[in-house]
């Protein structure tokens, strides 16, 4: 946290050729728990930016949220492996959006947000594999807030693979 113009406020390093989060005062952001139904609304549309794994070098993703509980997505390249790990170059790779499963669009592509608490909301999303296999993994610390100075809106969250592995951290902007 630094002081800038009489508040605080944190500042999110950049990554790539961008950068994602806010300039955002603790003000900013809504301590208030959320009703479920508003953070459904709020979260319906397209989202774009970064995501962190444990396992790869972060990459960029865009997620469309719909309004019948269904989501596409589009990943991004990234580098992994033991090459990564020994800061070796690596051959990039094209990634799904949620790092598992497969970006291509299907009925079976759910989510389902149903807490909210201290202004975080929890939730499940189903990801498809084009095997039809379906996985339901879990989507943790969940929020939607607009940047003071920037007065867009962010969602930050984290999703966890069968509920135990992870969590990969999503930092995405709305798209207009």
């Amino acid at each position: 946290m630094k002081m800038f113009f009489g508040k605080f406020v944190t500042i999110t390093v950049c990554s790539f050729v961008f950068c994602l989060s806010p300039v955002w005062s603790k003000n900013s952001l809504s301590t208030q728990p959320r009703p479920v139904e508003k953070l459904n609304e709020e979260l319906i549309g397209t989202w774009e930016g970064i995501v962190n794994t444990p396992w790869t070098t972060p990459y960029q993703i865009k997620l469309t949220f719909r309004a019948d509980g269904t989501y596409s997505s589009e990943g991004g390249w990234t580098c992994l492996g033991p090459k990564l790990l020994l800061g070796q170059y690596c051959e990039p790779i094209k990634s799904p959006a949620l790092y598992y499963g497969t970006d291509v669009d299907s009925v079976e592509k759910t989510y389902n947000i149903y807490e909210t608490t201290n202004g975080n909301a929890e939730g499940t999303i189903n990801i498809y594999f084009e095997t039809d296999t379906v996985v339901e993994d879990e989507i943790k610390e969940m929020r939607i807030y607009e940047g003071e100075m920037t007065k867009k809106t962010y969602l930050n969250f984290k999703m966890y693979h069968l509920r135990r592995y992870g969590p990969l951290s999503f930092s995405l902007v709305k798209k207009i």
